[in-house]
């Protein structure tokens, strides 16, 4: 991933900042489905659990207690992510050897702009 570069106008940029802080789409709405109730009705992105930064951190919500990876470019190479395996991620919830990620993990719907838009954002981070 960190020798991939995603080209983006500076609207999508915002975007991605804006889906991985917020959560929120182009049109505004909360861009996922599947995952922790707390998290839609919070408006929260990628940021509530990944850290603002992207580098990971302790989740705690309620009893429940969890680690989110660091999302960084560096991370995510060194975990075998690509751009085609980190979207599979985000949408499906499956790592790049195939394995369910855990179901805290929202699975996001994208358009092909927003897509592009949030791993731009991510190779920044």
């Amino acid at each position: 991933m960190a020798s991939v570069s995603f080209g983006c106008a500076v609207d999508d940029a915002a975007l991605g900042e804006r889906i991985f802080q917020d959560g929120l789409g182009s049109d505004g709405r909360v861009a996922y489905e599947q995952g922790p109730s707390w998290l839609r009705h919070s408006a929260s992105g990628c940021a509530a659990c990944h850290g603002r930064d992207g580098e990971g951190r302790t989740v705690r919500a309620g009893a429940v207690v969890g680690s989110a990876p660091p999302l960084t470019a560096a991370a995510l190479a060194a975990r075998g992510y690509d751009e085609a395996s980190l979207l599979a991620a985000i949408t499906t919830g499956v790592d790049p050897l195939g394995r369910p990620l855990n179901t805290y993990m929202p699975r996001w719907h994208f358009t092909q702009r927003e897509a592009r838009a949030l791993l731009h954002y991510l190779e920044h981070l």
